[in-house]
């Protein structure tokens, strides 16, 4: 599915995460270091091989985690989870059409949005509190005439 416009994106979610450039910044030299500090200690031929190795793949895993992005939006098809990592790109989408309840969780400052087919577990989404009157707007607009609504 290709990239959204930003005018299609009817409700963005706080559950979308995406690493700031500090963040990003931080992974990437202390994966380089662990890694190459690894890699230095497994060609010394030390005694225990394995302790440079999972260093060396716990380094790697932080370089990795600098180009992971994910987004759950509401979009007019329905709700769609948006995986980035390193140009590999992953789309699911959840149809307006499938979606049989909706469970709403107010808290303090937000509101968890539980959206769940028929049989299958859901899917938790997180928005702000402020957002709540749009969220149900949406839900009234786009859900199904059997789809259920519930607030706890």
């Amino acid at each position: 599915m290709p990239a959204l416009p930003h005018n299609e994106v009817l409700l963005d979610s706080k559950s979308s995460r995406f690493p700031t450039l500090g963040m990003r910044v931080v992974f990437a030299i202390l994966g380089a270091l662990l890694a190459g500090h690894a890699l230095r200690s497994y060609l010394a031929l030390p005694a225990e091989p394995l302790v440079p190795l999972s260093q060396f793949f716990v380094g790697v895993v932080a370089i990795l985690a600098t180009g992971w992005r994910r987004s759950l939006v509401l979009t007019p098809q329905g709700l769609l989870r948006q995986t980035n990592r390193w140009g590999a790109r992953s789309d699911t989408l959840l149809p307006w059409s499938e979606i049989r309840h909706v469970t709403l969780v107010p808290r303090r400052t937000e509101v968890t949005a539980l959206f769940e087919r028929e049989g299958i577990t859901g899917i938790k989404v997180l928005f702000d509190r402020q957002d709540e009157g749009t969220l149900r707007n949406i839900l009234k607009e786009r859900l199904p005439e059997d789809a259920e609504i519930q607030t706890l």
